[in-house]
């Protein structure tokens, strides 16, 4: 069932899926699956923890130098005939995305 984005008020539709048996099954099928799965892994992978705080210590390397990490990937998709757009601000990524519309329609 694709989510819905609308004016249909919050609690309503939270009701709606409530009272929904086969929403809450899936839901629940789909929790015990995926519960089921990581309890698979972290004994396949060993001690969870160690992989889950090298993880971390990742994400941080990565935050970190992400200047480094942008640059690598406009290069990499400019090499291969892309091109990549670094907007300042949201209102300058849509304009940027208005224009690359609007041109790929007139051509």
């Amino acid at each position: 069932m694709p989510m819905k984005i609308g004016t249909e008020d919050f609690h309503h539709r939270v009701e709606s899926g409530i009272n929904n048996a086969f929403m809450r099954g899936a839901v629940s099928s789909a929790q015990d699956h995926l519960s089921s799965r990581k309890l698979i892994a972290a004994k396949e992978l060993g001690n969870w923890e160690e992989w889950r705080s090298h993880g971390e210590e990742i994400r941080q390397h990565v935050l970190e130098n992400l200047d480094f990490y942008l640059y690598q990937l406009s290069e990499n998709v400019a090499n291969r005939g892309g091109h990549v757009y670094f907007a300042k601000t949201a209102a300058d990524a849509n304009q940027y995305i208005r224009e690359v519309v609007e041109k790929k329609q007139a051509g």
